[in-house]
């Protein structure tokens, strides 16, 4: 996912902070077995063999654009972002970002927020999502809180989400 954020001179006011979506998470099911199940029978024993595999993957989908916002320390209005899993196993999610990118800007990652929580986003995998089930979804609230005395740059950033099996 990538975050950019522009700030205007004028009145102090941040100009559109606009998120794209990367999802990057586990392997696909593979869309030739779809929902098949293939069982095999032992000559030995006739016990049933289930040969499906454990399956890890997610889709993130949702459009995170906060507007016009001031350098004023205030919480934005959250921007929802949609996790879905596409496992056939429970699934932990977390999330990382690397650093803004940004020509001599000072505003700390730990600016933008995810979660009901307002956790700050940090450069090492969080969990935002635990234990969600096989083909259920959920959001996952993302905030930012641009502090005072931010220089007027462009900020970008790419959030990561992963998905790993529930052990």
């Amino acid at each position: 996912m990538m975050l950019s954020w522009s700030y205007l001179k004028t009145a102090g006011i941040v100009a559109l902070i606009l998120i794209s979506l990367t999802t990057i998470a586990g392997a696909n099911i593979n869309n030739s077995s779809k929902d098949n199940v293939t069982v095999s029978f032992s000559n030995m024993s006739n016990t049933p063999q289930d040969n499906v595999n454990d399956s890890v993957s997610i889709l993130v989908t949702g459009n995170a654009n906060f507007g016009s916002l001031a350098a004023d320390n205030i919480l934005s209005n959250p921007q929802p972002i949609n996790i879905k899993s596409t496992s056939n196993v429970p699934v932990n999610i977390n999330v990382k970002a690397l650093d803004w990118t940004s020509t001599n800007g000072n505003m700390l990652l730990s600016s933008l927020k995810f979660g009901n929580s307002h956790t700050a986003m940090t450069t090492d995998y969080q969990n935002a999502i635990t234990n969600l089930e096989p083909n259920s979804a959920q959001d996952v609230n993302l905030y930012i809180q641009i502090p005072f005395g931010s220089l007027p740059k462009n900020y970008s950033t790419t959030i990561t989400w992963t998905a790993s099996q529930v052990t």
